[in-house]
């Protein structure tokens, strides 16, 4: 069962590559259409990277 446990490291890269994902699926979204304040401001919280993957 411990073999199955990623390192904390694992976990935050993990969590660091799927926020590239999100931000690189909102500025797709964004390139293809006007988008309005709403839908902007969504995108951006959606796809906020986890800045404190770094210090934890």
């Amino acid at each position: 069962m411990v073999n199955n446990i990623l390192p904390r490291w694992e976990q935050k890269l993990q969590s660091y590559r799927k926020a590239l994902t999100r931000l690189a699926e909102a500025v797709e979204e964004m390139n293809k259409r006007q988008l309005n304040d709403i839908e902007a401001d969504g995108l951006i919280q959606r796809s906020s990277l986890p800045l404190n993957w770094l210090g934890s």
